[in-house]
């Protein structure tokens, strides 16, 4: 449920006449998040643009791959509980089963309590060794659901980071949802909030 008086506030905003963007760590593309903006009351018809850091790795992915440090054709493996072939469709990149095979990883998402995330390192760290990039599709530490909190991919990011591995996020605070975000919805910087 949305903290009091959210929905509210940007339904104000809108009769205002301004120009409203939701941007969300969520690892997931934009049109991926509307059922569960739904579910919380929010009706995407309110924002001018919802920009989220899956949509912003889709994006610079599919446009200008060099951003992420994307040069030649990878084979990449990804940690996450759920699949990522749409994020991947029509991309340089093809999904490799094991991480030995990488060339970069991506940290999506998955179940990663404390023992997963040292699970993970056990079989992710033979490649801080070997260079391999990863990409933090979702920055934040932790996550809230109906279940209580839960890690989120930053907290295996920060532990490859800690571990020698280079480490880039498409996320908040990070420059490239906001670079995304004016690129969807031109706007003179020094008039955002």
């Amino acid at each position: 449920e949305p903290y009091p008086q959210v929905i509210e506030t940007i339904q104000r905003l809108r009769d205002a006449g301004s120009k409203l963007v939701l941007l969300s760590n969520s690892s997931r593309r934009a049109a991926d998040n509307n059922p569960r903006m739904q579910k919380l009351g929010f009706a995407p018809v309110w924002f001018d643009a919802i920009v989220t850091s899956g949509e912003t790795f889709a994006h610079w992915l599919r446009q200008q791959p060099t951003k992420l440090g994307i040069t030649t054709p990878r084979r990449c493996y990804a940690v996450t509980h759920y699949p990522v072939h749409d994020l991947l469709a029509g991309t340089p990149l093809t999904l490799c089963e094991r991480p030995d095979d990488a060339e970069l990883i991506l940290a999506v998402g998955g179940d990663l309590a404390p023992e997963k995330i040292a699970q993970h390192m056990q079989d992710l760290r033979p490649l801080i060794e070997r260079a391999v990039p990863m990409i933090c599709l979702n920055p934040d530490q932790w996550g809230f659901s109906p279940n209580g909190f839960h890690a989120c991919p930053g907290q295996l990011a920060d532990a490859y980071r800690d571990a020698g591995g280079q480490v880039l996020s498409t996320g908040k605070p990070g420059m490239l949802i906001y670079e995304l975000t004016q690129v969807m919805l031109p706007f003179e910087p020094t008039q955002a909030v």
